[in-house]
């Protein structure tokens, strides 16, 4: 892989400092340096907050509420006679 790291602490130099280190790839590299950079700070697991059981019922029941949602708006008349 040709990608480059500039390394070195990270002050603020101006108004153009990004403020996080900057990885430089080929788009061909591209791919390949996610995996590599993933696996290295353990992403997405440190990334992605644990579901706790109120946040799964919280989400199936949205889903619920949106597929009972879809169903009443296919039902609708109005919508029925606008296809016609």
């Amino acid at each position: 892989m040709n990608s480059r790291i500039i390394e070195g602490p990270d002050e603020y130099a101006d108004d153009d400092d990004a403020g996080f280190n900057l990885i430089e790839a080929e788009e061909h590299e591209f791919v390949e340096l996610c995996e590599k950079l993933g696996r290295q700070y353990d992403f997405p697991a440190r990334a992605v907050k644990p579901s706790t059981q109120e946040d799964l019922e919280r989400i199936e029941k949205k889903k619920k509420e949106a597929a009972e949602k879809e169903k009443m708006n296919e039902d609708d008349s109005t919508n029925i006679l606008k296809e016609l």
